[in-house]
């Protein structure tokens, strides 16, 4: 394992090993665009529709409205500061990359979420400079709305565009050998997988064992094939009791002038997605993420104190409303008051509008169920649309919880799932959530089985290991239309 996070460190890009197999189909036509090339493509044609709109909107708005031209070179500048925020920031979150041009869901999303920062930045920016009276509130309105919908058709047609060339193979060609240990049953699928992604293998090199001998020869054989020829990349496949001798293979490959891409095995697959860091030679790999750090926890307990005090504010109205109603469905508490663990598995008293008949907190807690008699006949439309779980954000101003994280469970399920699920306890490694990532993934509500709940975990698990305040933004976003569709809740 030394020698294979040795040669991470080095010249070696790493390409994931995870590839739908599929039948390979003949391409009729090749277009001069190779399966890299795209990243480079969309950007530049986002920076292309957001001057088109600057311009043009500014153009428009103040013909109509003034029946003159508008300040073109001013339009033009506010299209390079947006262009550059736009495209920098979309660039750092890996959104132009080919695999996530294809999630078209997170695509417009992510599109939308950062050209209304970018927005935002620009308006504090204009703001600072008392540079109110330079730029036209239409023109700017007018902008930022014909700029998202092409953006937002640019997605559209590259996804579309993307899943035809891997059907059809037709992505420009790039010639290129591997190099690996007795991959016999492994390179009919590598095959298929790139060549859907524009790459042709024109050659293959198999180490037979692991003598140094055998791979001395087979190198020698795959250095001798390479120069002198259009090869334009070389890969080497790795396979888990083989990792000794990448570093040898490396350096016998430095000569040539030409890319090397290691794919590895499933287990090292796994460790190149974490994060790393560098101690002079030694590189170390992240194996279990710590608790956010102190400016994180900053971040996102600053966030949810704005959000949810802003929250209770404008809800105030229905909030009110609500009381009166269940107060007089049914009779009891306005408010259900029920044990949950938090933080490092700390108990606090979590808070929801009530829309049972029972007030369960103890050792034996049943689940809602459908057509669930205990539910009044307020608290069945309340639950649906999860307007039950609004109070929540008093325990969020507590400090008790947070908008995003892993929803806390009643004590009793928590014991009983701490038993059957390897580390789920470490959902208490963060503050609970009123909403998460499994929720916005269909894992809502009742969990009435036990790989379901696994299901959750996992994803619970994940919200943990790469929170960002990118991710919180983005599962609120999501919140919104699962709250609409989920079936989930009784």
């Amino acid at each position: 394992m030394t020698s294979t996070a040795n040669a991470l460190n080095g010249n070696v890009r790493v390409a994931s090993s995870d590839c739908v197999e599929a039948e390979e189909v003949p391409s009729k036509r090749r277009w001069p665009l190779s399966y890299n090339g795209i990243s480079r493509l969309v950007a530049f044609i986002d920076v292309l529709i957001i001057m088109a709109t600057a311009t043009i909107s500014g153009l428009a708005y103040h013909l109509v409205a003034f029946g003159i031209a508008g300040d073109v070179v001013r339009d033009f500048a506010k299209s390079i500061f947006v262009a550059i925020i736009f495209v920098f920031v979309t660039h750092m979150r890996r959104l132009y990359e080919p695999t996530a041009l294809q999630a078209l869901g997170t695509q417009l999303q992510s599109v939308v979420l950062t050209w209304t920062c970018t927005f935002i930045f620009l308006g504090g920016v204009v703001f600072s400079l008392r540079a109110n009276e330079e730029f036209s509130r239409g023109a700017i309105l007018l902008f930022a709305i014909s700029g998202v919908i092409g953006l937002l058709i640019n997605r559209v047609f590259w996804r579309a565009f993307i899943e035809r060339a891997l059907a059809a193979g037709s992505l420009a060609d790039r010639k290129i050998i591997v190099i690996g240990w007795d991959f016999a049953e492994t390179i009919p699928r590598l095959t298929t997988c790139l060549r859907r992604h524009g790459f042709r293998i024109v050659q293959q090199f198999t180490i037979a064992d692991s003598s140094l001998a055998e791979m001395n020869s087979c190198l020698t054989s795959a250095i001798s094939f390479v120069r002198g020829s259009d090869i334009e990349e070389i890969y080497l496949l790795s396979r888990v009791d083989r990792t000794d001798g990448i570093n040898e293979i490396i350096e016998r490959l430095r000569p040539l002038p030409v890319p090397v891409t290691l794919i590895p095995n499933t287990v090292t697959a796994e460790l190149v997605r974490q994060p790393w860091r560098q101690f002079g030679d030694l590189v170390a790999v992240e194996l279990q993420r710590l608790p956010l750090s102190a400016y994180e926890r900053s971040v996102k307990r600053a966030a949810d104190i704005l959000m949810a005090g802003c929250g209770l504010f404008m809800l105030l109205p229905l909030l009110t409303i609500l009381a009166l109603a269940i107060k007089i469905d049914s009779p009891g508490p306005t408010l259900f008051r029920q044990t949950r663990r938090g933080f490092n598995g700390k108990h606090f008293k979590i808070f929801k509008f009530r829309t049972m008949s029972v007030l369960e907190d103890g050792p034996i807690i049943k689940q809602a169920t459908v057509a669930d008699s205990r539910v009044t006949r307020l608290g069945s439309f309340i639950r649906r649309t999860s307007i039950d779980e609004l109070p929540q954000l008093i325990n969020v101003l507590r400090g008790e919880m947070s908008i995003v994280g892993p929803r806390p469970h009643a004590v009793a399920h928590d014991d009983h799932f701490v038993r059957q699920i390897e580390n789920y306890a470490f959902r208490h490694y963060v503050k609970p959530g009123i909403t998460g990532w499994a929720q916005v993934h269909g894992y809502r509500g009742r969990t009435e089985t036990l790989d379901k709940m696994r299901r959750r975990v996992e994803y619970d698990l994940w919200y943990i290991n790469n929170w960002s305040v990118w991710l919180d933004l983005s599962i609120l976003l999501r919140t919104l239309g699962h709250l609409v569709r989920s079936k989930n809740a009784w």
